[in-house]
């Protein structure tokens, strides 16, 4: 029963195995953890990132735009 499907190269996961998810790496940027710095997209304006908030939290204090984390 399962012969026919694993030898013709049809049905669910044939010829998968592990690794043909996402994979290992980054996680698109969450728990980068606590070093870096947070810039301004708009002027450009860096400031250490603080442990427990977000970047994007923060507004610039130079023109008021939020924050991203620089990557």
């Amino acid at each position: 029963m399962f012969a026919a499907n694993s030898e013709a190269g049809v049905g669910g996961n044939v010829g998968r195995g592990q690794g043909a998810g996402q994979g290992r790496g980054s996680m698109g940027g969450a728990g980068r953890g606590a070093g870096g710095n947070c810039v301004c997209s708009k002027c450009g304006k860096r400031l250490p990132h603080q442990r427990g908030q977000p970047c994007y939290e923060m507004k610039c204090p130079n023109c008021g735009n939020t924050m991203l984390r620089e990557t």
